[in-house]
């Protein structure tokens, strides 16, 4: 192991510092440094931040699949507000129910959600990404499919994340 001592800083003690060539034992010197400095528990170098936003995202397209506008509609802060392809936004927790009972009556919805960026940093919830939709019409006939980009923006809140804005932005 090579030994390779960093100049004396205008301190008190004298810092060494031992790296080993290689690229384990420098990962093994980062993450300890990191561990030492402490990262705070809702950042984004928390494990836990993306196992939040998956779970998010799991829930929302598992809502969707089942048709449970309460389920979704419980998601959001109640004045958050929601941007579907295509439509004016729509605000508030009731309309936000509304507008996917509307939805879920007429078709079977099948959304899928594609993290491109995500952080959990100090109780604030952002999440972007694309996201294919395919909507079943319960009538019969083709399906409407959409894709383009989401964002989401929100809080951590009792029990969970609360959205206060979901946006789709489609390209198709």
């Amino acid at each position: 192991m090579n030994k390779r001592k960093v100049p004396k800083f205008p301190y008190r003690k004298r810092l060494e510092l031992r790296v080993a060539l290689g690229r384990a034992s420098w990962s093994a010197a980062v993450l300890s440094a990191l561990a030492f400095c402490g990262a705070p528990s809702d950042s984004i170098f928390s494990p836990n931040s993306y196992s939040i936003l998956d779970g998010l995202r799991a829930q929302l397209q598992e809502a969707h699949a089942a048709g449970d506008a309460d389920a979704i509609a419980t998601m959001f802060d109640p004045a958050g507000s929601l941007q579907l392809p295509q439509e004016p936004a729509v605000v508030g927790r009731a309309s936000i129910r509304s507008r996917y009972a509307e939805l879920f009556e007429d078709f079977l919805v099948n959304l899928a959600m594609f993290a491109v960026e995500s952080s959990v940093r100090d109780g604030r919830v952002v999440d972007r990404g694309t996201f294919n939709l395919i909507l079943t019409p319960r009538a019969g006939g083709p399906n409407v499919q959409s894709t383009g980009e989401y964002s989401l923006a929100g809080y951590l809140g009792d029990g969970g994340v609360r959205v206060e804005e979901l946006r789709f932005e489609s390209a198709s």
